[in-house]
């Protein structure tokens, strides 16, 4: 519908919350509102309707001065909602260290970078949890009179510490399955040397527990590592105390050293021994099997040159030209907030349906989206908008394969030693895969969701490789190309490369892209690495009404949007404004051949009535009902020249 110019201009003045909620909006965070002066959602649906749309937002607050509220899992986020005056001592750390907010009741709000369920009273009386599922009012909204006190921007990385692993082992404990114990005993010589040699590793490496720095989660994750290895909490504590403790600053008393490994014990994923090894002997004759087992034909190692010039290779076949290659994994790094889950959506909505990507052809296959990151209704709402965005007809994804994995747990294990375990659900994909007639494209979201690396793997150049060749090798058999989304290091950003824990992540994928925000609306999609083509080249992306669209497009709509207003003032100038009849009939059919005669790009009338409609939002013309108390052009009603002209271009994309 068409607003009247007095119903949809924003405000100069708007309210702190107002403004706070623009300013998460612009840092990729979705909000939504909440009653003011109280805690209860003002829109139906919740936190299901938060959002990172501006027009949508200051419509929101047009209505009231609301509350500013998120779902914390959105941002990356897990709080702990402590509802008393003085925080516990075991949470003192974390409320000194990371970032933290009073609530109007004295109690206190700490963020931390991770994920939680929402709980009640686990981690003790009157402290609850809230992430998934779940939302946080943020400063400065107020309740009973009384207001959130903190900063009311949202939290840069290094404000938020990480959760720590025995929080979430508390809050989490009666999830139905641990890992199986290895039935290797405990206390074997070369497993307690392995410990040793791996203790005194992260002594030269300075990686100590230190004093209001995550001190108590490193000594926490270490025990449990311990005892992963296959150490005896008797075993593990002589030798962290020992080994370890006395470089730590400062260093743990022996009582509280041996809680650590109690709690360890008591709240670790794993039992104890499931990262560890049986003898020497045992492992040299195993490894001597599997290898004899892969090479039995000596004949078959070797080969000629005349062999090779003789093959008969396929071509490299590509599914979307110069961005992924069929048949392997592209890996597609980003930060948080640099729109990785839409961009890959949306590729995979063009190749189901066979648009282009960027102007550049695509071989269709059926899109299938495992996700982990977003929930379903996220996930459907993107559907909505691109089916819309694209114009597609409204069934045109009705056959792709959509895999709501958020919690269910990972494709892939991978320990120290860089061995594979495909779990239930990777079996569970790759019989779905085979099921799917023709070539498949599979978007993974993301890399720590679907592999999960234990101990220290993740960062182990032979685990990584080796969990790399796994889902390319399985992607090949199963007729289908993958595309990876990856979170990287804090390293990797610093480096400007995107990278991940190990260098195996730059070298082993045979693509990588990288997409690096430039401002708020904006992001450029980078070429890292193709084995079969020469790399660079770069893609700047703008946000558009729930897209991210090339340059020559979002030229071509400012274009496009500059000659509706154009068209339109003339119209009112001539003394025939263009109307809400415009709808339908000769008036605006005859003002798209208007808009074509000018910039040469013929508008549907839907999009001619999207750019009238936005162009009012923006100043540039305003729309005005029949006055039947006026007389003449006076009384008419349409769109008229607005208070700002075309060459005070708006911030954001069209």
């Amino acid at each position: 519908m068409y607003l009247h110019q007095s119903d949809i201009e924003v405000k100069d003045a708007i309210s702190p919350r107002h403004a706070a909620a623009l300013a998460y909006a612009r840092a990729g965070i979705p909000v939504f509102p909440c009653v003011a002066g109280g805690k209860r959602p003002a829109t139906p649906h919740g936190f299901h309707d938060a959002t990172t749309n501006e027009e949508t937002i200051n419509g929101w607050w047009s209505e009231a001065d609301y509350n500013v509220a998120v779902e914390p899992e959105r941002a990356g986020w897990a709080v702990i909602d402590i509802d008393r005056l003085e925080v516990p001592p075991q949470l003192a750390e974390l409320a000194t260290g990371s970032r933290v907010v009073r609530t109007p009741r004295g109690g206190w709000h700490i963020y931390l970078a991770g994920s939680l369920p929402p709980t009640a009273g686990k981690l003790g009386p009157g402290i609850d949890t809230r992430g998934r599922d779940s939302y946080v009012l943020v400063p400065p909204s107020i309740v009973d009179g009384r207001p959130y006190l903190g900063a009311a921007e949202p939290p840069a990385p290094w404000d938020v510490m990480p959760l720590p692993e025995w929080i979430a082992a508390a809050v989490e404990q009666d999830r139905p399955a641990r890992a199986l114990a290895s039935d290797v005993p405990l206390d074997l010589p070369e497993n307690v040397e392995r410990a040793r040699t791996r203790l005194r590793h992260y002594v030269g490496m300075g990686d100590v527990a230190i004093e209001g720095q995550g001190g108590d989660d490193r000594t926490y994750r270490l025990a449990a590592e311990m005892l992963n290895l296959g150490l005896s909490e008797a075993t593990a504590l002589d030798l962290i105390a020992t080994e370890w403790n006395p470089h730590c600053l400062p260093p743990w008393d022996h009582e509280e050293l041996a809680t650590k490994v109690a709690n360890a014990a008591a709240y670790m994923q794993n039992e104890p021994g499931s990262w560890a090894v049986g003898g020497n002997t045992e492992r040299m004759a195993e490894a001597a099997a599997k290898y004899a087992a892969a090479n039995e034909n000596e004949a078959e190692l070797f080969s000629t040159g005349r062999a090779q010039r003789l093959r008969d290779p396929k071509p490299v076949a590509e599914l979307i030209p110069g961005l992924v290659e069929k048949h392997c994994v592209t890996y597609l790094s980003g930060p948080g907030g640099s729109h990785k889950s839409r961009i890959a959506q949306e590729w995979g909505a063009r190749v189901h349906t066979g648009t282009p990507v960027y102007g550049r052809p695509v071989e269709r296959a059926t899109f299938v989206y495992v996700s982990y990151e977003n929930g379903a209704d996220e996930d459907a709402r993107r559907q909505a908008t691109l089916i819309r965005r694209l114009d597609l007809d409204p069934s045109a994804l009705d056959d792709h394969v959509y895999c709501g994995w958020k919690g269910r747990g990972p494709l892939l294990e991978i320990d120290d030693s860089g061995e594979i375990f495909p779990t239930p659900l990777w079996q569970a994909l790759d019989r779905k895969l085979q099921a799917i007639p023709g070539h498949k494209f599979v978007v993974f979201d993301s890399a720590y969701n679907v592999f999960l690396f234990k101990g220290n793997a993740k960062i182990n150049e032979t685990a990584v490789q080796r969990a790399i060749d796994w889902l390319d090798n399985g992607m090949a058999a199963a007729d289908a190309t993958g595309l990876m989304l990856m979170h990287p290091s804090t390293a990797g950003i610093a480096r400007g490369d995107n990278s991940g824990w190990s260098v195996a992540w730059v070298n082993r994928p045979r693509a990588r892209l990288t997409l690096k925000p430039e401002g708020t609306a904006c992001v450029t999609l980078g070429i890292a690495k193709r084995n079969n083509a020469p790399p660079g080249g770069t893609v700047n992306l703008h946000w558009s009404d729930g897209l991210m669209v090339p340059d020559y497009e979002v030229d071509q709509q400012r274009s496009l949007y500059a000659a509706c207003v154009e068209v339109a003032i003339a119209a009112s100038n001539g003394g025939v404004p263009l109307t809400l009849s415009c709808r339908s009939g000769a008036v605006i059919s005859g003002a798209c051949d208007q808009v074509e005669t000018i910039c040469g790009v013929r508008p549907t009338p839907k999009e001619m009535r999207e750019h009238l409609h936005a162009a009012t939002l923006r100043g540039h013309l305003i729309y005005r009902g029949y006055d039947k108390s006026k007389r003449g052009e006076q009384a008419r009603a349409g769109f008229f020249p607005g208070p700002k002209s075309l060459h005070e271009a708006p911030a954001e994309p069209f």
